[in-house]
């Protein structure tokens, strides 16, 4: 087992013990081996975000969000993932095997919901003349993906590997400016995940917690643990959970919506 495996296991085991051990009780009585339909609020940090020809990327925050029960505040999120299936693994190995790779799994669906972040210093990008550049989807083409997520021994903890389909654009001036340029890009990434929510993390009950429809159950949640860091050739992006409340700046803040631009296909539009 390579050290990277090991480490990522002894990772695996912490999250899991603090999966059992913080959460409340009624949580524990859930189901185990169960990530429900549900949203993650993401926002993408300044200092590890970063696009060619725009330089750092900081998040513009949402604000608010309508989820289908009216808008709610979200906050710093800039950027908005739904799971749209359940994601539970078809076989449980037990006992769990010594190899986490063996571990069960699951994959399910995303849309991403929202995205929108901003270069941190104006720039001239592509010759448009220097402004502040931001990217936001594409308003005619979905952006979808997947994400497979992996159990370890508690039931309640592991790691995921998420692949964004983006197509997004890039607009001169404003949220709502002119779209000087358009891009297609695939991006990866991967951390561990567990039911227990960072500290500081926005929480919406039936968005993002409590998502098995009991108050105070857990156990079919899925919060990211450490921030995500997501590298292709080019790009940069460092993305965690929203935190509640927009900084009193309130436009720059920092984490991804880009969750990870890797390699792009762009063209230039007419």
């Amino acid at each position: 087992m390579s050290r990277r495996t090991i480490g990522r296991a002894a990772v695996l085991g912490a999250v899991g013990l603090l999966a059992m051990l913080a959460a409340p009780g009624a949580g524990r009585a859930g189901t185990m081996f169960k990530v429900a339909p549900g949203y993650e609020l993401l926002d993408t940090k300044a200092d590890g975000s970063s696009f060619p020809g725009l330089g750092s990327l900081a998040g513009v925050p949402l604000t608010t969000f309508n989820f289908g029960n009216g808008a709610v505040k979200t906050g710093n999120t800039d950027t908005i993932l739904q799971r749209t299936g359940v994601a539970a693994p078809a076989n449980i190995p037990n006992p769990f095997p010594d190899d986490p790779t063996k571990w069960p799994s699951a994959t399910v669906n995303l849309k991403v919901l929202a995205l929108q972040v901003m270069a941190t210093m104006m720039v001239d990008y592509m010759n448009n003349g220097k402004d502040t550049y931001y990217i936001t989807l594409d308003p005619n083409k979905a952006s979808t993906g997947t994400q497979t997520i992996t159990w370890g021994p508690s039931g309640l903890s592991g790691t995921f590997a998420t692949t964004l389909d983006l197509n997004l654009v890039i607009r001169k001036g404003g949220l709502n400016g002119k779209i000087v340029d358009t891009l297609s890009t695939t991006l990866k990434g991967s951390d561990v995940w567990s039911d227990i929510a960072p500290k500081d993390a926005i929480k919406i009950t039936g968005v993002n917690q409590f998502l098995s429809g009991t108050k105070g159950d857990v156990t079919q949640d899925f919060w990211q643990q450490p921030p995500l860091q997501q590298i292709g050739p080019g790009f940069q992006d460092k993305l965690q959970d929203a935190s509640p409340s927009p900084e009193p700046s309130g436009l720059i803040l920092g984490a991804c919506g880009l969750v990870g631009l890797g390699g792009f296909a762009r063209r230039r539009r007419p």
